[in-house]
């Protein structure tokens, strides 16, 4: 009951964000995948939230991206 109070809440929320045109729902084939916020808006929390970035996130980030490459062994690479 938890989980699903949680998931009312966000989808309140990212509804809400969405409505002022901060957010836009991310769909890859018809699929919802996420959200991907405005431009203007990342800045600012760049900015204002996190003035001094994290190295460790930054590496995690790149982690992430690099783990979906497939290797050059891979027959369809």
């Amino acid at each position: 009951m938890k989980q699903l109070s949680e998931e009312l809440n966000f989808n309140d929320a990212m509804g809400v964000l969405h409505d002022y045109r901060l957010v836009e729902p991310t769909n890859m084939f018809q699929e919802p995948q996420g959200y991907s916020i405005h431009g203007c808006l990342h800045s600012w929390t760049i900015h204002i939230l996190n003035e001094k970035r994290d190295g460790c996130l930054n590496e995690l980030a790149v982690e992430s991206v690099a783990s979906q490459v497939p290797s050059q062994e891979e027959a369809e690479y």
